[in-house]
C-alpha cells in the first residue's frame, strides 16, 4: 500500500475533459488524508463520467480525513466493484463524492467505517444512483454508522441487492430512497 495527502494508491488531478478508466485492479492497505485508495479531482457536473471503474477491488484503506476508498470531485461510474473494510476518520468510509453525478452498478459497498457516511458521504451538489448493489445486510456486514450520510442526514441500511437514489442539490438538502 501507498501513502499520500490525496490518493495513497492513485491520485488523479485536473482530469477535466478526460475519461479515466480503471479495470480489474486491486487497491489495498493505502493511507492518505483524502482518498486513501483513489483521489480524483476532475471536470464537475458534466453528466459525462470522468472516472469509470470496472471490477476494481478497494479493501482495507485508511483515510485520516475523508474517503478511505474513493474521494472524488468528478462524475463517477462503478461497475461491479468491491469496496469493503475501509475506514475514514471523518466522512465517507467507502466513498466521498461531490460535484457531479455517480452510478454504482452491481458490486459491493459494505463493512466500511467513518464518523459520518460509512458506505458513502455525499457533498453538494451530487446525485447518486445505485442499481442492484450489495450494501451489507446484518450487523456483521453493514456500513457504520450508516450506508449514506450527507450533512445532518443519515440513510440506510439498504441491504443486499439494493437499488436506490440520493440527491444533494445544495447544502442541507439531502434525500435518499
Amino acid at each position: 500500500g501507498g501513502a499520500g495527502t490525496c490518493g495513497g494508491g492513485l491520485a488523479i488531478e485536473d482530469s477535466s475533459g478526460q475519461q479515466i478508466t480503471i479495470d480489474d485492479c486491486v487497491f489495498t492497505n493505502n493511507q492518505a488524508s483524502l482518498g486513501a485508495a483513489i483521489c480524483a479531482d476532475g471536470q464537475t457536473g458534466s453528466g459525462d463520467a470522468n472516472l469509470v471503474l470496472t471490477q476494481v477491488m478497494i479493501h482495507d484503506n485508511t483515510a485520516s480525513a475523508n474517503g478511505a476508498g474513493i474521494f472524488s470531485y468528478s462524475d463517477i461510474v462503478l461497475n461491479d466493484c468491491e469496496i469493503v473494510d475501509n475506514t475514514a476518520s471523518n466522512q465517507g468510509g467507502g466513498l466521498y463524492l461531490s460535484y457531479g453525478v455517480g452510478t454504482v452498478n452491481g458490486g459491493t459497498v459494505r463493512h466500511n467505517f467513518a464518523g459520518e457516511g460509512g458506505g458513502a458521504y455525499l457533498q453538494d451538489p451530487f446525485t447518486l444512483d445505485v442499481i442492484a448493489s450489495d450494501w451489507g445486510e446484518g450487523a456483521a456486514l453493514e456500513n457504520d454508522p450508516d450506508d449514506v450520510g450527507c450533512y445532518v442526514d443519515s440513510f440506510g441500511f439498504f441491504g443486499a441487492a439494493a437499488t436506490f437514489s440520493c440527491s444533494v442539490p445544495q447544502y442541507d438538502q439531502c434525500s435518499c430512497g
